[in-house]
């Protein structure tokens, strides 16, 4: 769930170490899932609650260029 992530998220930035938060998200889970959490996970990257979100179905190249951008 995102809300545990979210309070994983904080536990970590709570010891003082210097880490960037992205999420993998499932667009393709079921349809009221994947209506839901894109938005949810959008507001989370507004809130500055993670640094930044992408589709589980994104290239692994293309994956390996987001974390290294990181």
């Amino acid at each position: 769930k995102l809300s545990e992530r979210l309070k994983l998220c904080n536990a970590v930035k709570q010891l003082g170490w210097v880490c960037k938060v992205l999420l993998l998200v499932d667009e393709n889970a079921d349809e009221l899932l994947a209506s839901e959490v894109p938005s949810e996970v959008r507001q989370a990257v507004k809130d500055q609650l993670v640094d930044n979100f992408i589709y589980a179905s994104v290239s692994p190249t293309y994956l390996a260029g987001v974390i290294d951008t990181l």
